[in-house]
């Protein structure tokens, strides 16, 4: 599972800086193994002390000794094995999971797929794909998310929410260069 990306080393042992995708994770506080992957290799390590930093964790990797071998996974992706994280609860999910989901209004009916999510500071923002293509950001938030049935990897939402936000995104598109 996805957990954030790899930044430039950090000191002369070979600590890593890694910035999460969600900042409120305590996810490498949790787990004993990483995995980072870049375009060219992929490489699980020892994970040795996890210190939370500011906007990053500095990792102390058993297989990184100096600066130039931590320096080689630069902008590599992090992961973390999903059962080295613990059981959920019923109410909660990994931000993770989201992606792909379906959205479907009250009815039924449905309204795109969950393609991406980032936090904007204040909550964790959804963005979801209609039919047509068209990319809509919705906050995941319960005046937006009625509920989350994982079993069946649908996110049933407020549908009259997220239409006024797709039109406003289709509006932005057709208007004129200049006047957004």
């Amino acid at each position: 599972m996805r957990v954030g990306k790899v930044g430039r080393a950090q000191g002369i042992r070979g600590e890593v800086r890694v910035f999460p995708d969600d900042p409120a994770s305590q996810s490498l506080a949790l787990v004993s193994r990483v995995l980072f992957a870049d375009d060219t290799e992929s490489r699980g390590f020892t994970l040795t002390q996890a210190q939370q930093r500011g906007r990053f964790w500095a990792l102390s990797l058993q297989e990184l000794g100096n600066r130039e071998d931590a320096a080689r996974w630069t902008q590599a992706i992090c992961y973390v094995w999903r059962d080295d994280l613990p059981s959920l609860t019923d109410d909660d999910i990994y931000v993770a999971d989201l992606l792909g989901m379906r959205l479907e209004d009250e009815a039924g009916q449905g309204l795109g797929v969950v393609s991406d999510s980032f936090d904007n500071g204040a909550q964790e923002v959804l963005v979801y794909r209609t039919d047509d293509g068209t990319e809509v950001m919705i906050p995941f938030v319960d005046a937006f998310v009625v509920r989350v049935d994982r079993g069946s990897r649908v996110l049933f939402v407020d549908g009259e929410m997220c239409r006024q936000a797709e039109a406003v995104v289709r509006e932005q598109v057709s208007a004129p260069k200049g006047t957004r």
